[in-house]
């Protein structure tokens, strides 16, 4: 194996053009965790009770596998967001935020969506003893794969 030693990015390069191979001054191998920065997607959304949004949107033809998840409750009362493959599908995982807290959820191997999806969408399910109509911000990291 060889490759071009770089102490600088090299310039981007055209979608399907040959490139080299990126190493380091003495020849080691340098590689970017899970995808290009091209392909790392990420979205907010602001939930309110019961109600379903879109985190990240779909892209037609494309994976989106999750990273991460961050959520953040500022109610009095700890909240479980579900996370779903597009509006009123499966719940593919779910994330459990203490009251007045915030949990992140990293994935070591990203979590592989079993279809193409329209979105990744999230939904505050219990509204049990709350009634504060404070939002719980979720926050997604995937990757768009083929």
């Amino acid at each position: 194996m060889s490759g071009t030693a770089r102490t600088t990015n090299p310039s981007a390069s055209s979608s399907g053009n040959d490139v080299d191979l990126f190493m380091d001054k003495v020849g080691r191998p340098v590689l970017t965790i899970h995808q290009v920065r091209d392909l790392v997607s990420t979205g907010y959304s602001a939930l309110t009770r019961t109600t379903e949004t879109s985190i990240i949107a779909g892209v037609t033809g494309v994976y989106l596998d999750m990273v991460s998840v961050t959520g953040a409750n500022t109610t009095g009362t700890a909240a479980t967001v579900d996370l779903r493959l597009g509006t009123a599908s499966g719940v593919v995982d779910t994330i459990a935020i203490p009251a007045n807290s915030v949990t992140t959820k990293q994935y070591q191997v990203p979590i592989p969506m079993p279809e193409k999806v329209a979105a990744i969408t999230a939904q505050w399910t219990n509204t049990t003893g709350e009634i504060s109509d404070s939002p719980i911000s979720v926050q997604v990291i995937a990757i768009r794969n083929i």
